[in-house]
């Protein structure tokens, strides 16, 4: 397998008036093409840190972060801008859909410009919404925001997935309908994932588990029989 994603030393220090905050410590760990990768620790334990730095959003104080063979620690503002629009997929907790766009809006808009992306009206279809895509965002439940949120992720086809607690803000059945749809991107497109979690009952899905905890990379664990989200029971 190819590795897509490789943090090798990271430190990411934050100076609050006086204090330096040490975010991340030391931070190593690879991501192959294709895996679904959980990010996995208690709150404040650095996995936004990480999810912010490989997705271009924030930079490492040192190290570095290789992603698709370029060290995008050393990239121009520019050039993380075109990183971020070209090759990642962004699905927050708080879904940031643009209120007066409908779902078909929404999603066209993040791809707008890009070549070889797919159509918003069929990738909304694919994530079983395709009778909504004339709705506004105020006529969607919390479920269906996040999946018109995935679908605008994946619309201009990233290179990878960076999923911040993606079901946080959902009840159980919506959660799960999310997350049946990540695995199928993963499973059946081989789109790669990574997901930031606090919750331990969704590690058997993964591929990989990233443990974080006090701005340290403790272990990385590989699940040599991953779970499929039909055998798994969450609370």
């Amino acid at each position: 397998m190819k590795s897509i994603i490789q943090f090798d030393g990271v430190f990411k220090t934050y100076q609050q008036g006086e204090v330096k905050v040490h975010a991340l410590k030391d931070a190593d760990f690879q991501i192959y093409e294709g895996e679904f990768v959980i990010i996995f620790g208690a709150s404040g334990a650095g996995k936004s840190t990480i999810l912010n730095i490989l997705g271009g959003i924030d930079r490492p104080t040192s190290g570095r972060v290789v992603v698709d063979g370029d060290d995008i620690s050393q990239l121009s503002e520019h050039e993380l801008t075109n990183f971020r629009k070209e090759k990642v997929g962004f699905v927050f907790q708080f879904y940031n859909l643009i209120a007066n766009l409908t779902a078909l809006e929404n999603v066209a808009f993040a791809s707008d410009g890009l070549a070889d992306v797919f159509m918003p009206s069929d990738i909304l279809g694919q994530v079983g919404l395709a009778d909504k895509q004339h709705h506004f965002p105020s006529q969607l439940s919390g479920g269906e925001q996040q999946r018109v949120a995935i679908a605008r992720a994946v619309a201009k086809r990233p290179k990878f997935l960076l999923c911040d607690e993606p079901t946080g803000a959902l009840d159980t059945v919506a959660g799960i309908t999310v997350l049946n749809l990540l695995e199928k991107l993963n499973r059946q497109d081989r789109c790669t994932v990574v997901l930031i979690t606090h919750n331990p009952d969704l590690l058997p899905m993964a591929d990989k588990v990233v443990h974080v905890q006090d701005g340290e990379v403790r272990e990385v664990s590989l699940n040599e029989s991953r779970k499929a989200m039909k055998e798994m029971e969450l609370s």
